[in-house]
């Protein structure tokens, strides 16, 4: 996975990009965060193409920061750690894979 940070502060967007070498058409790709499938909704957007996916998260909250998972039928799954400053010197801290 590609991020644009793993630090970010509330109210910034993050971008996470999932690339695949090997391109398998018609494979679909699935975002989690900890367990939970991801759910597009007015911040969150998910875009695929054959060999990418790409998650934003705009607007981020503190409740946004935590490790997120993409994956691909029959491949491995790879993951990120994002954290949230919630203020001046305050940072939401997760461990990175």
């Amino acid at each position: 996975i590609i991020a644009n940070s793993r630090r970010f502060r509330v109210g910034e967007t993050a971008r996470l990009e999932c690339l695949v070498i090997r391109n398998d058409p018609g494979t679909p790709y699935s975002w989690t965060k900890g367990s939970a499938n991801i759910i597009e909704n007015d911040r969150i957007s998910v875009t695929v193409t054959d060999t990418r996916s790409i998650l934003e998260i705009s607007n981020l909250q503190s409740s946004d920061a935590g490790d997120y998972t993409c994956s691909k039928e029959g491949l491995q799954s790879i993951g990120v750690t994002i954290n949230v400053e919630t203020g001046p010197g305050m940072l939401l801290k997760y461990n990175i894979k």
